[in-house]
């Protein structure tokens, strides 16, 4: 009995599949059915600019008018945390693991200093930050996309 899979480098690398019949199936690459992209398209990574300016457009709605009040930050930060992460998923950045943080503190004329440190590819993962204030509060967001390989 033939084997089941067999290429033969004299036909150009051609795939033969005998049991089921079929002679020849035109393959250039016979280990082309195990290809797997490691690395996103061009027009699938993650693109800093249009995350910046979903996270603004996001927080610029929901904040405009909102007060501090300690008691309702918890679900607020929650809630604008998913909020962006839906809307970075819609925008189809495949193959991507979204983390979205969002940091809101008491305006109150202080400074505040924020720092992230991550370990990850530089040619395909990347961060878009974004601060909001206004009177009553100020807003820090950052979404960091991770390629998932």
């Amino acid at each position: 009995m033939e084997s089941l899979l067999n290429t033969d480098p004299k036909r150009g690398g051609l795939l033969t599949l005998r049991k089921f019949g079929y002679t020849r199936l035109p393959l250039c690459n016979p280990f082309a059915i195990w290809n797997y992209p490691v690395q996103p398209q061009f027009s699938c990574r993650f693109k800093t600019a249009a995350v910046k300016d979903c996270i603004r457009s996001v927080l610029k709605e929901e904040l405009r008018s909102k007060q501090y009040i300690p008691e309702e930050v918890p679900q607020l930060t929650r809630f604008l945390s998913e909020t962006i992460k839906d809307k970075l998923k819609e925008m189809g950045f495949d193959r991507y693991k979204m983390v979205v943080q969002v940091v809101i503190g008491e305006q109150r004329g202080e400074g505040v200093k924020m720092a992230a440190r991550c370990f990850w590819d530089a040619d395909t993962d990347n961060y878009a930050e974004e601060v909001f204030m206004n009177e009553y509060l100020f807003c820090v967001a950052a979404a960091f996309g991770c390629f998932y390989y």
